[in-house]
């Protein structure tokens, strides 16, 4: 049986409250209103940082 992240990768029916779904929709939550709330106080490298550009 396939995770519910793997299932939505693969554009198949999957469950949205899925807890690993549910967590990953948070982190991303957290991490959009962090860099919104700080866009003109950070610098290249530490927004690289934030969003993890290689």
């Amino acid at each position: 049986m396939m995770a519910g992240r793997q299932k939505m990768l693969a554009g198949e029916l999957y469950y949205p409250m899925d807890e690993e779904l549910i967590r990953a929709r948070e982190r991303a939550r957290h991490l959009c209103q962090t860099l919104n709330t700080s866009l003109g106080s950070i610098n290249g490298q530490q927004r690289s940082t934030l969003i993890g550009d290689p």
